[in-house]
């Protein structure tokens, strides 16, 4: 982020009342997990509504986006903590690149180790290590994706929360198919997107998903789907399931396409 960038200019950049509680939650410390892209800013602000933040920087312009108001021209205060945060303390925002180093020095016992007590604070991350699958595991990750979106209907979590724990089951998903279990991983990937778009449809996710969470979830699934040697047995159970993909209201507007998958459905 460049420093030629002064807190007049965040100032300038959103309104006065956003920009006054934007300094007070940079001050009262509750800008969180801080990290430094090479376009940008992510971090947490907990404040009356825990958000997500991604501030990017082009030149002397600053995009914002934040799950609080994900369409709005101006910056939140929110954005406005982050940023701050930023120009007043660039050295806690930790380098996506540095800790991607770092993370491939460290020996294998301590990623062992760090891995396994991650399990503990985050149950579901155990979910990556479990290569045998059978199908009480695919009932029971339907049953985590149902549980992630009623959690925020009943007002418990925020859309910033619903993908986090979508992200790790995605990640199962991945793992399956990495070891060739394509029908399972297509399956997961299928429910995580189904749930997402009709989540849409009804207007529950006013706040709007993360940018790039609908089609990442999207092309998992196409992956998962046209790589499958058996595809052609499997054929109309994939067909429906893109028609029924397709037919979202939501769909078009998300990313939703999968071209390459119908193109190959088509001439089965």
């Amino acid at each position: 982020m460049p420093t030629r960038i002064t807190p007049l200019d965040i100032q300038a950049l959103s309104e006065p009342k956003e920009y006054a509680r934007g300094m007070k939650f940079y001050e009262t410390g509750r800008v969180k997990s801080r990290f430094r892209t090479d376009t940008g800013l992510m971090a947490n602000v907990k404040a009356d509504e825990n958000c997500r933040v991604e501030v990017v920087v082009d030149g002397e312009q600053i995009f914002g986006r934040c799950t609080c108001a994900p369409d709005s021209r101006n910056m939140c205060r929110h954005q406005v903590a982050v940023a701050l945060a930023f120009l007043e303390q660039p050295a806690t925002f930790i380098s996506h690149q540095k800790l991607y180093k770092a993370i491939k020095k460290t020996d294998k016992a301590s990623l062992v180790e760090l891995m396994f007590n991650l399990t503990i604070v985050f149950p579901e991350v155990a979910s990556f290590f479990n290569i045998d699958v059978d199908e009480k595991e695919i009932d029971r990750l339907k049953n985590q994706i149902i549980d992630i979106f009623d959690l925020y209907l009943n007002g418990r979590w925020s859309i910033a929360d619903i993908t986090i724990p979508a992200k790790i089951i995605l990640q199962r998903a991945k793992m399956l198919r990495s070891v060739g279990n394509w029908e399972e991983s297509r399956i997961i990937c299928y429910e995580l997107l189904n749930k997402a778009l009709a989540f849409d449809d009804k207007k529950h996710c006013a706040a709007g998903y993360p940018e790039n969470f609908i089609p990442m979830l999207t092309d998992a699934y196409e992956g998962a789907a046209i790589n499958d040697p058996d595809l052609e047995e499997k054929r109309n159970r994939v067909l429906a399931e893109v028609e029924n993909l397709t037919e979202y209201e939501s769909a078009e507007i998300e990313g939703v396409y999968m071209d390459q998958l119908i193109e190959r459905l088509e001439k089965i």
